[in-house]
C-alpha cells in the first residue's frame, strides 16, 4: 500500500488476540486457584450476546491448564477471568502498562482476556519483558542510562516461571512447524495470538535475555486468510532469535525455590482419592496453591464429570456452531510457504503438520497431496505428511465435498 511504509506499527493500536491471556493464568496462579495440572471446562457456554468459541471451531469437554493455555483455549481462559475477577484482571493489564486499554473495565467484558481490547506492539513486548523479569515490570527506555529503572512487583518469580515452563519446549515448536528442522533454537517460551476477523498477527517470544514481539497485518485493517499468529508472525520472530543465537544456545530459567512438586489425580488435576487409578506429577506454588480432593472419582464407578463436561466427553468434541454450513479452511500449512527439508535428519523428523478448521468438528477431514490421498483426521487432530522435495497441492475435504487447496514448495 503507498503508505503502509509511513505507519509505526510498533505504536499502533491493534486488537490483541490471545496474546493476552499469560497475563490472566499468571494472575489466577498467583492468587492461588489453579496450577498446570488444574482441569479446566471447555464446554459451550453464552454469555448474554457473547457466544465465545475455539479457533479450532470445537471443544474438548476439559483441559488442563497447562493444555489450555498452549491451546490457546478460549472458554477455560474466560472461565479463568470470571474466578479472578474481569475488574481485576483489567487492572493488571493497566499496571502492566496498556494505556491503550483505556475504557472502562466493563466496556470490554469478559472478551478481555481473549484480546477485544487494543494494545501496541511496544506495549506488548515490555508487559512480557514483566513474565521474563520474573515477575517485575520496568518502563521501556531507547536511551542507556547507568541508572536502573524503578520497578514494580506484578507477578510472583513462581507463577512467571510456571508460565515460561508452560510455553517453552521443543515439542511445542513441532506443533506449529511440523518438522524438526525448522525448530532448532535456543530455548525459548512463546505465545501467539491471531485478533478476530484475521486482522492481525502476533508472536512474542522470550527468556530470561531478551523479549522478541512481532505484529503482521495490514495497516489499513485489512483481514487476510493468511494472518494467523503461529504461521505468519512465528517464523519471523523465530529467524530472529536465530540471528540473536546462531549456535541454539541460550539461558533458561532456574526454578525458583517456592515451585515445589506434588502428587495429582492424572484426570481431575486434584489431590488424588482412593479411587483415583493414574496419578501424576504437578508443580505448585508452597503455601499458595491450593488443593482439594478429587471429586471425579468418588468411588469404583464411572468418573463423575459435571454435566456439561460428561456431555462433551461422551459425545467427542462438540462443534461450535457456525454461522454458515459446509466450511473447511486449511491452518496449516500456509498458502505459497516455502520448506526445507534437511538431508542429514530422519525422515520421520521432517514431517509437516497438515490442519484445517471446519464448521463439521464431528466429521473427518479427508488430506491429499498431488491428489493422492494421504489419510484422514479430525479437527483440531493434525495429520502428519514428510516431507518430499519439489511443489505440491494440498487439498483438504470434507465427507461432502467441500475443500479447501493450498500450495507449498519444499526445497
Amino acid at each position: 500500500r503507498p503508505r503502509a511504509g509511513q505507519v509505526n506499527g510498533a505504536v499502533a493500536r491493534r486488537a490483541a488476540g490471545s496474546t493476552l491471556k499469560p497475563f490472566a493464568y499468571a494472575l489466577a496462579i498467583d492468587r492461588g486457584l489453579v496450577t498446570p495440572a488444574t482441569v479446566l471446562a471447555d464446554v459451550p457456554a453464552r454469555f448474554r450476546d457473547f457466544d465465545p468459541r475455539n479457533f479450532s471451531l470445537e471443544f474438548l469437554g476439559r483441559a488442563s491448564v497447562r493444555d489450555a493455555l498452549v491451546l490457546s483455549l478460549n472458554l477455560p481462559a474466560i472461565d479463568l477471568e470470571q474466578r479472578v475477577g474481569q475488574e481485576r484482571f483489567y487492572a493488571i493489564l493497566r499496571t502492566l502498562g496498556f494505556s491503550s486499554i483505556s475504557k472502562p473495565a466493563g466496556h470490554y467484558g469478559l472478551g478481555l482476556v481473549l484480546g477485544n481490547a487494543e494494545v501496541r506492539l511496544l506495549d506488548l513486548a515490555n508487559a512480557y519483558a514483566c513474565l521474563a523479569r520474573g515477575g517485575s515490570w520496568a518502563p521501556a527506555r531507547f536511551i542507556e542510562s547507568p541508572d536502573p529503572p524503578s520497578t514494580r512487583r506484578v507477578f510472583s518469580p513462581e507463577a512467571c516461571w510456571l508460565i515460561s515452563d508452560i510455553l517453552g519446549g521443543e515439542e511445542r515448536s513441532m506443533d506449529a512447524t511440523g518438522h524438526t528442522a525448522d525448530v532448532r533454537l535456543a530455548p525459548m517460551a512463546w505465545k501467539t495470538g491471531t485478533s478476530a476477523g484475521l486482522r492481525d498477527a502476533w508472536t512474542v517470544a522470550w527468556n530470561p535475555d531478551v523479549v522478541v514481539a512481532v505484529w503482521a497485518g495490514n495497516s489499513d485493517g485489512a483481514a487476510s486468510e493468511h494472518l494467523v499468529g503461529r504461521k505468519i508472525a512465528t517464523p519471523v520472530a523465530w529467524d530472529l532469535l536465530r540471528r540473536l543465537y546462531p549456535d541454539n544456545q541460550g539461558p533458561w530459567f532456574a526454578r525458583p525455590a517456592g515451585i515445589v512438586p506434588r502428587a495429582v489425580c492424572a484426570e481431575s488435576g486434584c489431590a488424588p482419592g482412593p479411587h483415583c487409578e493414574r496419578r501424576s506429577e504437578d508443580w505448585a506454588i508452597a503455601n499458595v496453591s491450593r488443593q482439594g480432593l478429587c471429586p471425579v472419582h468418588r468411588d469404583g464407578t464411572r468418573p463423575a464429570w459435571p454435566p456439561s463436561v460428561a456431555a462433551v466427553l461422551n459425545r467427542g468434541a462438540v462443534p461450535a456452531p457456525a454461522e454458515s454450513a459446509g466450511s473447511v479452511r486449511i491452518l496449516s500449512p500456509a498458502r505459497d510457504s516455502t520448506y526445507r527439508r534437511m538431508p542429514d535428519l530422519d525422515v520421520d523428523a521432517q514431517r509437516l503438520a497438515l490442519d484445517a478448521a471446519s464448521d463439521r468438528a464431528g466429521d473427518p477431514l479427508h488430506w491429499f497431496v498431488d491428489d493422492r490421498p494421504v489419510g484422514r483426521a479430525r479437527v483440531g487432530q493434525p495429520l502428519f505428511w514428510p516431507l518430499e522435495r519439489g511443489a505440491h497441492r494440498i487439498v483438504c475435504s470434507t465427507l461432502g465435498g467441500v475443500s479447501d487447496c493450498v500450495r507449498i514448495t519444499v526445497e
